[in-house]
C-alpha cells in the first residue's frame, strides 16, 4: 500500500489522475518523499508521470455495503479490496506447510489419495454419485480406506491434507459438502492418546507456524491475539 499526493494544478499529470477510476492498473514514476502524517510507513510518493495499464469499469459491481451474495459472485474483486480476505488465503498458506513440516520430521509419508471412487468411503456420510463412463462413481467422503491400505503396506505413519466432498445440506459453519481435510492414520500405536498427542503437536506447531507469520495481521483485521496452545486442549497435560 502506498499514497500518492499531487498538488493541484492545471497540468495534464492531474488531468491523468483525475481520470483514473477505483482498482484501475497503473503505472507510477515519481518521487517517495516523508510524511509523518501517512500511517503507511511515514511515507507517501509525490508522481511525475501516470500510466493509465488498465482502467477498471465504472461503477464498480461491489462496494463496501454490498451484501454477502453478490460479493461471493464477484469474489476475485472482493478479495482484492478486502486485506482481511487476502489474509485468509495466506494464513492457510503458512497453516499447511506447517502441519506438514511436523509430519515429515515424524517419519510420516503424505499421500495423494484418489477423489473418484467406485463405492461409498465412509458409512456415516452422505455421498455425491456421478456418472463415471459406463458405471457410477462417488466423490470421496474420506482418505480412510486408503491410509488403511498404507497402513496395511507397511507405511508406519501416513497423512493427508486435501479435499473432502459430504453430501450433507446442511447450512451451518461447522457442515460443507466440500472442505479441506488432513488426515492421519500411525500404526503400533498404544492406544487413541498417540494419535491425540500427535494430532495436538501438529497444530501448534502449525499454530506457531502461523504467529510468527501473521500474528500482528491477524490482530490488526480481526482483534484476536493467535495464542499457541501448550498442553493438549481438554485432557490432562500429564497424558
Amino acid at each position: 500500500m502506498a499514497q500518492l499526493t499531487h498538488k493541484r494544478d492545471d497540468g495534464p499529470l492531474e488531468a491523468q489522475l483525475e481520470a483514473l477510476t477505483t482498482e484501475s492498473a497503473v503505472c507510477v514514476t515519481g518521487r517517495v518523499v516523508d510524511a509523518a502524517q501517512v500511517k503507511l510507513g511515514g511515507l507517501e510518493i509525490v508522481p511525475e508521470s501516470v500510466e493509465a495499464l488498465n482502467p477498471a469499469a465504472t461503477p464498480l459491481p461491489i462496494d463496501e455495503h454490498t451484501g454477502l451474495e453478490q460479493r461471493l459472485g464477484w469474489r476475485f474483486l472482493d478479495v482484492r479490496r478486502r486485506p482481511a480476505t487476502q489474509l485468509m488465503f495466506a494464513v492457510q498458506t503458512t497453516l499447511e506447510p506447517g502441519m506438514r513440516e511436523y509430519a515429515y520430521a515424524q517419519g510420516a509419508t503424505e499421500m495423494h489419495t484418489p477423489k473418484l471412487m467406485g463405492t461409498a468411503s465412509e458409512s456415516g456420510a452422505e455421498v455425491f454419485k456421478h456418472g463415471y463412463f459406463d458405471r457410477s462413481a462417488y466423490l470421496a467422503q474420506s482418505p480412510q480406506f486408503y491410509k488403511q491400505m498404507a497402513i496395511a503396506a507397511g507405511i508406519d505413519k501416513v497423512f493427508e491434507i486435501g479435499p473432502v466432498f459430504r453430501a450433507e445440506p446442511s447450512f451451518t459453519s461447522r457442515h460443507a459438502t466440500e472442505f479441506t481435510g488432513v488426515d492421519a492414520e500411525l500404526a503400533w500405536i498404544d492406544g487413541v492418546e498417540d494419535v491425540m498427542v500427535f494430532e495436538e503437536q501438529m497444530l501448534a506447531h502449525a499454530i506457531a507456524k502461523v504467529a510468527d507469520a501473521h500474528g500482528e495481521a491477524i490482530a490488526e483485521h480481526f482483534g484476536v491475539e493467535v495464542s499457541v496452545p501448550t498442553t493438549p486442549p481438554g485432557r490432562d497435560p500429564e497424558l
